[in-house]
């Protein structure tokens, strides 16, 4: 039977469209049937009253570590460089396949928790063709669109597992025909660091290519003399192109910048996790000047801002006073005008970012047709009058607000409350947590 999600105000997020109170009818195979002002109950099994709450698509978030939620805020005092001393090169090697399991699933329904039903997964920590089993174990369980980003890269000192980067490969070879036995979540890869070596990093891009899969990668992050331009051995290699996701490039000039946009890569800013770890301010003002369209994204759980609603808002804070300053150098007056509305903060984590998965033909708008990945956002005392919807999603809003969540018209959380067995499913994160500081040693002593 249908869902109706009854009297909301829909932001479609359809560029050029205004909010309007009105209804969803969703059918049975999780799409969207119709968006209008007034439509009848009738025949429908689940009535949604959305009355007083914002209604909008689900946020997108492509650039997320999930396992990483098993440390989290272990690196919240970090550099970038203790960051990769502690977690990179120490703590990865001893996660087991349990814990990468029960890390990530825990890692997308926090997402989903707070509104985000769609996330990239750059899944770093795979020790073992059993981790990447393990991985997209995890994600599948928690009922989360996920694109899989299957990580390539070599995790120091495991004891087991993957023997050489050919090994890693004929995994992924394996993933990419064996599928994800999900349709909610799609198989990508990520790469490995540009440090592990040049025709290393290049072999990733090759075999993504070779197995017709999209790639993303952590570009132009670090300010290191041994770290080459990711941007200049791509483009030597001829393997630039429109599958490539970019993220980070905070250290990026405008020049490499440019090069990528006319790839016609797309671009995710981390802000959170690149201005707690010194990498530099976001590279999404440039990405703007040049036409782009940004995303924004989290990526480390383990110390990086845990959602997007604060994501957006750092973002947009951050990026607003770059552009006040810079104008008030050339011009030699105060601003007179904002350089970035509130409503472009909240596309940058709904229809941008479904662009920049290339699932914009699913997701990422309120439109008949698309999947109904959606979320209602339920304003409190504190956070009323609504005068403007886009500033309330963007500076008044967070988890707490989240009333309902829908992924392809399953209810995943409905009036505040998720739906999953979080009691059962936090018993085994304990669980993996408590092995974990055994095998690492006592976690605070790392930092």
């Amino acid at each position: 039977m249908s869902t109706l999600i009854k009297n909301g105000t829909i932001l479609s997020m359809v560029r050029g469209q205004d909010p309007f109170v009105g209804s969803i009818l969703i059918s049975e195979d999780g799409k969207i049937e119709s968006v209008a002002p007034v439509i009848e109950e009738s025949g429908c099994a689940d009535v949604i009253d959305a009355s007083g709450c914002l209604v909008l698509p689900g946020l997108i978030d492509p650039h997320r570590h999930l396992w990483m939620s098993s440390i989290r805020s272990l690196t919240g005092d970090m550099t970038t460089a203790e960051y990769i001393e502690v977690v990179r090169l120490r703590a990865m090697s001893k996660f087991e396949p349990e814990d990468v399991r029960i890390g990530s699933l825990v890692g997308a329904l926090d997402a989903l928790n707070s509104g985000t039903t769609t996330v990239l997964d750059f899944a770093h920590c795979m020790n073992s063709h059993e981790h990447v089993v393990a991985n997209l174990d995890g994600v599948v369980q928690s009922g989360a669109r996920v694109a899989y980003a299957l990580g390539l890269n070599d995790v120091p000192h495991r004891t087991g597992g993957f023997s050489s980067a050919q090994e890693r490969m004929a995994s992924a070879a394996h993933m990419a025909v064996a599928g994800t036995g999900s349709e909610l979540v799609s198989l990508w890869l990520s790469s490995s660091d540009v440090l592990s070596g040049a025709e290393t990093f290049l072999n990733d891009f090759r075999l993504a290519k070779e197995l017709g899969l999209r790639i993303t990668l952590h570009a132009r992050a670090l300010d290191r003399a041994d770290c080459p331009s990711e941007v200049d051995l791509l483009e030597k290699a001829k393997l630039l192109g429109p599958e490539i996701l970019w993220s980070h490039m905070p250290r990026a000039s405008i020049r490499e910048m440019q090069t990528v946009f006319d790839s016609g890569g797309s671009y995710v800013s981390v802000p959170g996790t690149e201005l707690r770890g010194g990498m530099g301010f976001p590279a999404l003002g440039m990405w703007r000047e040049l036409g782009g369209r940004p995303s924004v994204g989290i990526s480390n759980s383990a110390g990086g801002v845990q959602n997007l609603f604060d994501t957006i808002r750092l973002a947009i804070l951050v990026q607003r006073q770059r552009d006040y300053e810079a104008r008030t150098r050339t011009e030699g007056h105060e601003v007179d005008e904002v350089s970035i509305p509130m409503r472009e903060a909240v596309e940058w984590v709904t229809i941008n970012a479904a662009e920049a998965l290339g699932i914009s033909d699913r997701v990422g708008t309120v439109e008949a047709g698309k999947d109904a990945d959606l979320i209602l956002i339920r304003p409190s005392l504190f956070t009323s009058p609504v005068i403007n919807p886009w500033a309330t999603l963007v500076l008044n809003t967070d988890t707490s607000h989240v009333d309902t969540v829908l992924v392809r018209g399953n209810v995943v959380k409905r009036q505040g409350q998720m739906t999953a067995d979080l009691e059962r499913i936090g018993r085994e994160f304990r669980a993996s947590g408590t092995r974990l500081s055994g095998r690492v040693g006592a976690l605070r002593s790392m930092c």
